[in-house]
């Protein structure tokens, strides 16, 4: 049975276009704080490539009150004045936007939200869709484009995410042209398009870091993940470097009892929730010692791989550089520690009613995939019309915990606001009204978030 959707005035966000969204992203004061530093909050979320059914088993549902242990903590009694349930709304809707998509691309709906909990910014996103090779050069045959949507999750400051959005998808769709131009009229082989992403994502890199004039961009960092669609050929392929997190949501079940399988497109790499990252970078420097301490690259760095992050990377002039950690200073004695290097997925059977979530690890500190898969398949039962997936009306099967815990505002017309808003409290208003209360900055909301940035693609 699904659970009740509560009526609210609908609150509509004044984006008026895609530019001034990008650029409301972020705000007017750098912090270039340790975003992936010890004030972020550990949470551990383990997913391997494979598929797990959402709102069927308890057992593979993380609630709030099953994991607060590992989780940053809402103060579920503010004595703080609270902010109004229809300014919540505003605020969740600031930062949104809702992207019209070319029929030839296969993706009937994208759309975007984010929610800032430094003074400015570190998340960032982009989306493009861009001719495919065979459009290109066979003008006359039928067209197709190729999707792109990534999302950027900087620390150290913004400036390796924000460049990123402007360089990476033109930087892999480059790529891909070549190629596909080199195999024409065939299709490339998966595991050179894979090889090609990857090699994109390395380059690109490289170049940050030895070129003097992104000097700035080199000293900051990123974790960067990618999905791109090639609808003519029904594969869809994403490049994770960092540990933002994709999932793909699949339709299960009948029209009016319907499930949802939730499957992984990537795997976290952060040194808290990977073994096989300690163990890679570890094995990487076997003559050195505490490489990896409380889940952290010399105490410092969360992530395991990510864009930028210079001093992991180069010795400068055979100089041996130091580090500041929660211990002092440890000599970066054989860098580099860190890579760009994406793990690249690949996924064949995209239907119409599947969709995708890109997530920066602020959301999923708090919801689970299966939980988030969830959540979107609730949406799709008020919000998207039940002809463009070929069927009558829809109704989601959630688990007694869902029901339980989470909200389906009818004025969230934007699933990322529906993710954010059950993410930050859900059925527990107060939570929601007392995060949103604080304001941004590493003291104030930084404490109890992270920036949280969405962008689901529905096909």
């Amino acid at each position: 049975m699904p659970a009740p959707t509560r009526r609210k005035s609908k609150v509509q966000a004044s984006i008026p276009s895609a530019t001034v969204v990008l650029n409301n992203i972020n705000g007017s004061n750098s912090n270039t704080g340790l975003d992936k530093s010890a004030d972020k909050p550990a949470t551990v979320l383990n997913d391997g490539i494979g598929g797990r059914i959402a709102a069927v088993s308890p057992e593979h549902h993380t609630t709030a009150a099953a994991a607060t242990s590992n989780k940053p903590t809402l103060n579920p009694n503010p004595t703080e004045t609270l902010i109004s349930p229809t300014e919540a709304t505003r605020i969740l809707n600031q930062r949104t936007l809702d992207v019209a998509t070319p029929e030839t691309s296969r993706i009937s709906k994208l759309q975007v939200a984010s929610l800032p909990a430094h003074e400015e910014n570190e998340d960032a996103f982009a989306y493009d869709f861009l001719l495919d090779a065979q459009s290109i050069a066979n003008p006359n045959d039928e067209e197709h484009h190729w999707s792109f949507f990534a999302i950027y999750d900087g620390h150290y400051g913004v400036a390796t995410s924000q460049y990123l959005k402007q360089v990476l998808i033109k930087h892999v769709y480059n790529s891909l042209l070549t190629l596909y131009t080199l195999h024409s009229p065939s299709q490339p082989p998966s595991d050179i398009i894979k090889s090609t992403i990857s090699t994109a994502f390395i380059t690109l890199d490289s170049s940050i870091i030895t070129t003097p004039s992104l000097s700035k961009i080199a000293s900051q960092g990123s974790c960067a993940l990618l999905s791109f669609f090639d609808a003519r050929n029904n594969k869809l392929y994403t490049a994770c470097t960092g540990d933002s997190r994709a999932v793909l949501g699949k339709r299960i079940g009948s029209p009016t009892n319907t499930r949802w399988l939730a499957k992984p497109l990537s795997i976290d790499q952060n040194f808290a929730s990977s073994p096989d990252e300690v163990k890679r970078v570890e094995g990487e420097h076997p003559a050195e010692r505490g490489i990896v301490r409380n889940h952290r690259l010399m105490g410092d760095l969360a992530v395991s791989r990510a864009f930028g992050n210079k001093k992991f990377k180069v010795r400068e002039e055979g100089d041996v550089k130091k580090v500041r950690s929660g211990k002092g200073y440890d000599v970066l004695r054989s860098p580099p520690y860190i890579t760009a290097r994406p793990e690249v997925s690949e996924y064949a059977d995209a239907k119409v009613g599947d969709f995708v979530i890109l997530g920066t690890d602020g959301l999923w500190d708090f919801l689970s995939s299966e939980d988030a898969v969830a959540l979107v398949g609730r949406w799709t039962d008020e919000h998207l019309p039940s002809k463009k997936l070929g069927e009558g009306r829809r109704s989601t099967r959630l688990t007694p915990s869902q029901m339980e815990m989470f909200v389906f505002e009818a004025g969230d017309e934007n699933v990322g606001v529906h993710l954010i808003r059950n993410a930050l409290g859900g059925v527990r208003e107060g939570r929601l009204l007392f995060t949103l209360s604080l304001p941004s900055g590493k003291n104030a909301a930084k404490k109890h978030r992270d920036d949280m940035t969405v962008v689901v693609a529905f096909f």
